[in-house]
Order: structure tokens, then C-alpha cells, then sequence
């Protein structure tokens, strides 16, 4: 009977078909990773794109956090103030009234995050022919600490994350390309000049957006953003609504940046986000 010859691999041949798959695996493995950095990138982005249009709807619209929280009060001298010994619901003040949001970045006691900050202000008056402006209205944060650990302290701040450690690194304008700025509040206005019957109807308040000029820090407390906000109040030391809006610059953990303007095509409020930013090294806006 004859024998039939028996069929193998050699070694060589094995070594082959092992390179061959681990370099197909590797780049399948990179392929995979790449992809999902991406997807990670995109959603990081939009996400706090997300967060900044909820901000300004959230203005627009008037909503204020509840809680229990110190009574909101005008002093004699005109200021607002709150009085931490009088727990009420805050949003009950008849003194006083929330008229915007501020974005508070670098916030000593948050590391994957930032604050969103709520601003009151007093009561404007609209039944008369007033034209208000915000220094008018005395602005400030709703932040009080209680110095004598009796009364109910005052923190409507909202912490918010910011995903796939993406951070805020620089906020600036194309409209004044030399400053930058520390913060952005959205306020709304209240003069009767400015809230047509349009905005009334609908139920919205007409909303500017402010920068506060200055570079961002690397450690606030709620104590300097209040004196930001009180800012609004005299100094120039800001910037309202400009030409091309304002921006912020994103910077991943991967070193991959992104835009998120404010004020797109004349709209003080509306946004876009804008992907692969060139560092400022490339000659870039975003550090």
C-alpha cells in the first residue's frame, strides 16, 4: 500500500503567518483606538456646546434654581445683598430678581469641571419709562458664606462636568483679538427699550452676553467672580455682545483643540462649534 506524503508548516512559514496577523491586529487596535478618541473628541465638544445653549435658554426663559436660601434684599444705599439670618425660597424675592448666569472656569474647588453661577439683581420696574441698563440693577452673585455659622449661607452655583478631560483655556473675541477674558456672564435685559412686544409675547428675555477682561486664572473662588459681576455695575472692564461674538478655546487630554463661538451670524446667543483649533504655537487663536 503506498503511503501518501505527509503535508506541514515550517517554521519559517508559522513565523510568517504570526508577523502577518500581529501586524494586522495592530492596526486594528490603532484603527479602534483612533476612532473612538474621535468619537470621544466630538461628543466632549458638543457636550459643552450643549451645556453653554441650555445656559442661555435657562436666561432667557427667567428659570432660577429653588432651594431654601438667604432672603434677597435691597440695602439702603441701592445694593442687593442677602441676608443669610432669613431662610427663604429665593426665587420669592420681591426685592430682588435673577437676571443671569455666569460661567465660572478654574474654580479652586472643582478639578473636572466649572461652575455656572447664578446673578441676581433688583427688581426693575416695568411699568415705567425706564431704560435700564445693567449697572442699574446692581448685580451680583448668589453666593453669601455666614460669617457667624447661624444663618443659612447663599450658593445657588451649579457644578458641571467637562468630560473626557477637555479643559477651558483661553476666552477671546475676533472682534478685540488683543484681549482675552475671565469670565462670560449672559444677563438680560430689562429696559423697555430693549424687550420688544415680540420677546414678550413669547415669553423670552432679550439676552447680552458680557466678558470680563482679564486671562483666565488658574485658581477663583466665588469671592473673585463676585467682584467680576459687581464690576458690571461702573467699570468698562468689559466687553458686551461684540461684532464676531466671544469664544471659548477646548483643549483635550490628547492635545486636540476646539471653539465653541458665541454670537454666530449677529445673534448675541447663538453658537457653533468648531473642531481641530491650530494651537497658538501654528499661529492659532487657542492655547
Amino acid at each position: 500500500m503506498k503511503r501518501l506524503p505527509e503535508y506541514g508548516y515550517t517554521i519559517l512559514e508559522v513565523l510568517i503567518f504570526l508577523m502577518i496577523t500581529g501586524f494586522m491586529f495592530a492596526t486594528a487596535v490603532v484603527a479602534i483606538s483612533g476612532t473612538q478618541e474621535n468619537a470621544q473628541y466630538s461628543q466632549a465638544v458638543r457636550d459643552f456646546e450643549i451645556q453653554v445653549k441650555d445656559t442661555i435658554n435657562d436666561v432667557a426663559h427667567g428659570y432660577y434654581p429653588t432651594g431654601t436660601r438667604g432672603r434677597c434684599v435691597v440695602t439702603a444705599g441701592g445694593d442687593v445683598d442677602f441676608d443669610v439670618n432669613t431662610p427663604v425660597e429665593a426665587s420669592q424675592n420681591s426685592e430682588c430678581i435673577n437676571i443671569g448666569k455666569i460661567l465660572m472656569f478654574n474654580l479652586s474647588n472643582i478639578n473636572d469641571g466649572f461652575g455656572l453661577g447664578t446673578i441676581v439683581g433688583k427688581n426693575p420696574v416695568f411699568n415705567e419709562p425706564l431704560d435700564l441698563g445693567v449697572g442699574d440693577l446692581r448685580p451680583i452673585l448668589a453666593y453669601k458664606e455666614d460669617p457667624g455659622g447661624l444663618g443659612t449661607p447663599v450658593d445657588l452655583t451649579v457644578r458641571k462636568p467637562l468630560r473626557y478631560g477637555v479643559q477651558v483655556t483661553k476666552i477671546g473675541s475676533d472682534s478685540v483679538p488683543a484681549e482675552e477674558f475671565s469670565s462670560l456672564s449672559f444677563i438680560s435685559g430689562f429696559s423697555n427699550t430693549a424687550q420688544n412686544a415680540e420677546t414678550r409675547a413669547s415669553g423670552t428675555l432679550t439676552t447680552s452676553v458680557y466678558g470680563v477682561k482679564g486671562a483666565l486664572t488658574t485658581s477663583d473662588t466665588l469671592l473673585d467672580y463676585n467682584a467680576e459681576i459687581e464690576s458690571l455695575d461702573s467699570s468698562g472692564n468689559y466687553e458686551v455682545n461684540p461684532a464676531d461674538g466671544f469664544y471659548l478655546c477646548l483643549l483635550t487630554a490628547d492635545d486636540r483643540r476646539a471653539r465653541i463661538v458665541i454670537g454666530v451670524d449677529g445673534v448675541a446667543t447663538a453658537t457653533r462649534a468648531e473642531f481641530d483649533i491650530d494651537s497658538v504655537a501654528d499661529g492659532g487663536v487657542c492655547p
